[in-house]
């Protein structure tokens, strides 16, 4: 059985928003991943995504495209995908959840990050972020998988962007000027 075969026949047993989260799934993600990964994978990080936007107020209120790009959206780089925002929003929750702005809550998980991950000269591929995390070290850009999917995991759309106006800036970890990452405070 093909992949679309495949895919059309697990899809057809989903309803509602889970399989809208799926579908934007296999339109937006490589054809590698589709086939390199099960098809529950991906529905762990739908179903992880779909609860978060349920529970907090903030993420519920995103528009579609911008909740399913920055916070549903499994990939960060070239990263091996791993399911780590579980782990990651269990960690932080307890230490943001009582911030009063969105501001404090990105500061918490940045230093979070810091706690978990350091700049290590390594080879080309990026690190999974649960692999950052398990080593405590990364190459050069391994911040952005780092940051974006702790944001991600506590609730927070976070992607990679050039700086633009109502975006809350943050450099990223250990590299260049050029990309940022970025967590959504509001509307864009």
């Amino acid at each position: 059985m093909g992949r679309d075969q495949y895919w059309a026949e697990e899809l057809a047993a989903l309803g509602g928003e889970q399989r809208r989260a799926m579908e934007f799934l296999r339109d937006h993600l490589p054809c590698s991943d589709l086939d390199c990964y099960p098809f529950p994978f991906f529905l762990r990080f739908a179903d992880h995504a779909l609860a978060l936007r349920d529970e907090a107020p903030w993420c519920g209120e995103l528009e579609w495209e911008i909740f399913a790009h920055y916070v549903l959206f499994p990939r960060v780089n070239d990263e091996d995908l791993s399911f780590h925002r579980a782990l990651f929003h269990r960690e932080l929750w307890p230490r943001v959840k009582d911030l009063a702005t969105a501001g404090e809550r990105v500061l918490e998980v940045n230093r979070w990050c810091c706690e978990h991950a350091s700049y290590q000269a390594q080879d080309e591929r990026t690190a999974s972020p649960l692999t950052v995390y398990r080593c405590g070290s990364g190459r050069c850009g391994v911040g952005l998988p780092g940051v974006r999917p702790a944001q991600r995991g506590r609730r927070r759309p976070a992607g990679i962007r050039p700086p633009l106006g109502p975006l809350r800036r943050q450099p990223r970890l250990g590299g260049s000027a050029v990309r940022w990452t970025v967590a959504v405070f509001g509307g864009l």
